[in-house]
Parts: structure tokens; C-alpha cells; sequence
């Protein structure tokens, strides 16, 4: 039995929605005893919503490996932030553009992607102290990739107990010592799998982890160059690293 992890924005998931080649390839992949589901930066409830009547996870693995769960009703686990490091966060970043994802609602700057995209479920968020619920992830947003990537330095240097990761313009911070790579790892003792039959596919920054950490790791041509030299291999699609995998 092979595993092979997905990132969903940009790697599954496009503007234009799925490819049917990809959700043919991954049907066909399953069919012969594999198993495939997603790795993402997204916090775990919203993520098996995804599915469709042409498209079954066997797991999902979601805020950046801080959340690994079998099913629905499986979680192996889902780790949390402190509020200390909250606190810290705020400190260095300020609350501008943060979004604290807490188990049952989105504490977030009235300016940011939750407030705009998920009212419903956000609260504005005006101190660590409104925030009487687990913390399952902290993103950070900023106007270009140069300030996001000054404030992962900036958290880097005060030594803060938190793994982070940068997606474009976002900082996401989880709990330590979390990452797409270690979540993927749990999974295979959960399914009982060498490291050899695991396989990553990503196009992003906060997926170097995993295509560092996992053998069999793909991108993609579009992917940042980083990103890209440390892959494995290239491909067009996740209908080409299926093909790839099956050979």
C-alpha cells in the first residue's frame, strides 16, 4: 500500500475547480489499495467538506500537520497552541491581519480573509483574554511575501515555542513540532507503512517540509524556484505523479 498526500490550494484545487484527469488518476490509484488524502495549511473541520461524489479521502491532515484524523469521526490528533504563545505572536506581529483559528470559532482583525470570507463564525478579535477555546492555529497576513517573511524572522529570533510556515503573503504558526512532514509520518504508523511507500505532491513554501522530509516528493513548474530544487521530481499534474507512482 502506497500514501499519497496532497496540498489542496494550487495542487488539487484550482480557480476553475478540480481536473477530471487528476480526480480519474486518484479513483484508479484507491481502486488498486492505495490511499490518498490531503495535507494542507487549513484547519481539519473544514477541510472533508471538500469531498464529492467523484472525490474520497482516505485521511486528511490539516494545519500543517498540527491535525491528523482517519475520518470524520477518527482524529488521531489535533494539537494546540498555548496562550502564552498567542501573546508572543501578537507582541511581534500586532493584531493586524491575524486570524486565531480556535476550535469552534475564528477570532480574527475585521480586515482579514476570516472576517471578510467566514463572518458567520468570526469574532473579532481584540485581546488574548476573549479567547476561551483551544487554539488550533494562528495565520498572519501581510501586504507583500517580503513583510510576511520579516515577521517568520522576527519569530525565528524571539525563540518562540510554535512552528511556522510561509504560503505567499501568510505566515501560519502551529503547535511545536508540527509540520506537513510529521503529520504525513504519523499517518504511516497509523496505516502501518514504510517511509518508502509515502509520497508528497505540493506547490508551495509551507509544503518544503514534507518534499524535504518525504522520499518520494513532486511540484510543480510553477512553484517557487526553492520549492521546486528540492522536490523530487516535476510534474504537470496529480494525474502525472500518479502515473509516475503506479510505474
Amino acid at each position: 500500500m502506497k500514501i499519497l498526500a496532497s496540498d489542496y490550494d494550487g495542487t488539487l484545487h484550482f480557480e476553475d475547480g478540480y481536473h477530471p484527469k487528476d480526480l480519474e488518476a486518484i479513483k484508479r490509484f484507491q481502486k488498486e489499495g492505495n490511499k490518498f488524502g490531503l495535507c494542507s495549511g487549513r484547519p481539519l473541520r473544514n477541510l472533508w467538506d471538500l469531498q464529492t461524489n467523484d472525490l474520497h479521502f482516505d485521511f486528511v491532515i490539516a494545519s500543517s500537520g498540527a491535525s491528523v484524523a482517519l475520518s470524520k469521526e477518527e482524529v488521531l490528533f489535533e494539537d494546540t497552541l498555548s496562550k502564552m504563545v498567542l501573546e508572543q505572536l501578537i507582541e511581534i506581529a500586532d493584531i493586524q491581519g491575524m486570524v486565531v483559528v480556535g476550535m469552534e470559532h475564528f477570532f480574527a482583525d475585521p480586515n482579514s480573509w476570516a472576517a471578510k470570507n467566514v463572518a458567520k463564525k468570526t469574532v473579532i478579535l481584540s485581546s488574548v483574554e476573549q479567547i476561551n477555546e483551544p487554539i488550533l492555529q494562528v495565520s498572519i497576513e501581510r501586504e507583500s511575501e517580503e513583510e510576511a517573511k520579516s515577521i517568520l524572522e522576527k519569530i525565528h529570533a524571539k525563540n518562540v515555542n510554535c512552528s511556522t510556515f510561509r504560503n505567499g503573503t501568510f505566515v501560519d504558526v502551529v503547535a511545536w513540532p508540527h509540520s506537513k512532514a510529521t503529520g504525513i509520518e504519523a499517518l504511516a504508523q497509523a496505516f502501518g507503512c514504510s517511509k518508502s511507500d509515502l509520497y508528497c505532491i505540493g506547490d508551495n513554501y509551507n509544503d518544503l517540509p514534507m518534499i524535504e522530509g518525504i522520499e518520494h516528493s513532486f511540484s510543480f513548474p510553477y512553484a517557487p524556484e526553492p520549492v521546486q530544487q528540492k522536490a523530487q521530481r516535476i510534474v504537470s499534474s496529480i494525474a502525472e505523479a500518479i502515473e509516475i507512482i503506479e510505474k
